[in-house]
């Protein structure tokens, strides 16, 4: 298995390869406002002579404005890719307060004399329609006059769908990833629960930390958090199986991580080998850490309290990417960046939920993931009911919210396709109500399938039904490229 970090980048800031932007006074939806205001983009591809052949990308939660970073696999020359940079000009815009190159948190406030950062004092919060009128702003500038493509995941798809609403005219097509209309309470308090373990570490005083004192554990543990959310059960327990972990005195390097899921993290160093059960302790055993010195944990003041639990494999994973994503993030971007997501309802002020969702008439593609426990299917079959021109494409993963990361391939074929004009999956299988919540999504006109109880539903991954892979193991292919 591969990395389980899909970002190669390891401290905040303007990534290698991007471009800044600064603009005057932004006045934003709560009322406050942002003093030189200040975007970083990338953009791939060469815009045409009438400015219109963009594509705009919007990135997940903490992702940077480099597609190829985490996106390469949709990129490429000619129409078997999902972005055609041979004749499209491709625009991704780090969002506000991500501390990847925009105003955030991390970036200095003009309204401070001594230079220091906005930190506790960024504006709160900043919506997904801010950063859309925003990067309108930007691509006006770079002389964009038309939209071929909104297209996103995740907190993407928000941006995406978001920027049909607001600018309907300016953009063609949409492409909607594992989002949603409207971020649902299930969503924002999965962002809760994060926020507060954050809050809760002592170092985090009211968001005016030091920045050489940062809350390191709870920025780990709200990442540690958001991994189980970004996967599904059947996912997790066939990959970890209940395994322990044992030898502490094996040590790798970072090149490990990419070859195997089994060598993990104790203080911040990689080690130890993936035992299938659990077994009586032995000399060799990994002793589980009753204290983590590297964020200033300490799990057990008695230290033999450790000496008789089982080092599970999963809860070592689950602390080495909690250590690892604190190296490339700040905790006050994060609650930021979880706030804008709660912002998200592409009806608010606009009228009816359902009536907006019909008024927004562009060419969609809304692609859902069966096993998504963040973003369930559901909600993408809405999308894709309620949007008179959506063409519903189910990815049909054990793996989860981070199936679209994960099934990238043949995503990617799924959007080529659909951008040729042609169908999503050619070898759609008819199916019945058979996803979660209930709800079938409509894959083809309406007057086709009103009032009928089969309905058309392309599936992607492993390009089998819910039904016909119960049995097998689906991590024989999986290619480890986690979200957010």
């Amino acid at each position: 298995m591969a990395t389980d970090d899909h970002m190669k980048v390891t401290a905040v800031g303007l990534p290698s390869g991007a471009l800044s932007a600064t603009f005057g006074r932004y006045e934003l939806e709560n009322g406050q406002h942002i003093e030189d205001v200040v975007l970083g983009y990338s953009t791939y591809g060469t815009l045409n002579e009438t400015g219109d052949n963009a594509v705009i990308v919007g990135h997940s939660l903490t992702s940077n404005s480099n597609v190829s970073e985490w996106w390469s696999e949709l990129m490429g020359e000619g129409d078997a890719c999902a972005l055609d940079l041979a004749n499209e000009f491709v625009v991704c815009v780090n969002y506000l307060a991500s501390p990847y190159g925009s105003s955030s948190p991390v970036t200095p406030d003009p309204g401070k004399q001594n230079g220091e950062s906005y930190a506790a004092d960024f504006p709160t919060p900043v919506t997904v329609r801010d950063n859309v009128r925003l990067q309108r702003l930007l691509l006006d500038r770079l002389g964009v006059r038309h939209l071929r493509l909104a297209i996103g995941g995740s907190m993407g798809s928000m941006l995406a769908l978001e920027w049909a609403a607001t600018f309907p005219d300016f953009v063609t097509e949409l492409v909607l990833i594992a989002g949603c209309g409207r971020h649902t309470d299930w969503a924002i308090g999965i962002g809760e629960a994060q926020r507060f373990s954050i809050m809760a570490d002592a170092k985090f005083k009211g968001g005016q930390y030091a920045p050489k004192a940062p809350p390191l554990a709870g920025l780990a543990t709200s990442r540690m958090m958001a991994m189980l959310s970004y996967r599904a059960p059947k996912s997790v327990d066939e990959r970890f199986a209940r395994g322990v972990m044992e030898n502490p005195g094996e040590c790798a390097d970072e090149r490990v991580e990419k070859e195997s899921a089994d060598v993990v993290s104790v203080e911040g160093k990689l080690g130890g080998t993936l035992v299938a059960e659990p077994k009586p302790r032995a000399a060799t055993a990994m002793r589980k850490p009753s204290s983590h010195g590297d964020i200033g944990c300490t799990a057990h003041a008695n230290e033999s309290a450790s000496e008789t639990l089982p080092y599970f494999a999963v809860e070592s994973y689950l602390q080495y990417q909690g250590k690892k994503f604190i190296q490339r993030f700040d905790a006050n971007c994060y609650i930021q960046l979880t706030y804008t997501l709660d912002s998200h309802d592409v009806a608010r002020g606009r009228g009816a939920y359902e009536d907006v969702l019909r008024r927004l008439t562009h060419r969609t593609l809304v692609v859902g993931i069966t096993s998504d426990v963040l973003y369930p299917f559901s909600l993408q079959a809405e999308l894709a009911d309620l949007m008179p021109n959506a063409e519903m494409y189910a990815i049909d993963s054990p793996h989860g919210h981070d199936a679209f990361l994960i099934e990238i391939k043949e995503l990617n074929k799924a959007i080529a396709r659909f951008r040729r004009g042609e169908r999503a999956d050619p070898d759609a299988a008819r199916i019945a109500n058979r996803f979660p919540g209930g709800a079938a999504p409509r894959s083809a006109p309406r007057e086709d399938v009103e009032g009928k109880t089969s309905l058309t539903i392309p599936f992607a991954g492993v390009g089998r039904r819910p039904d016909e892979n119960e049995n097998e193991n689906e991590n024989e292919n999986e290619n480890e490229n986690e979200n957010e």
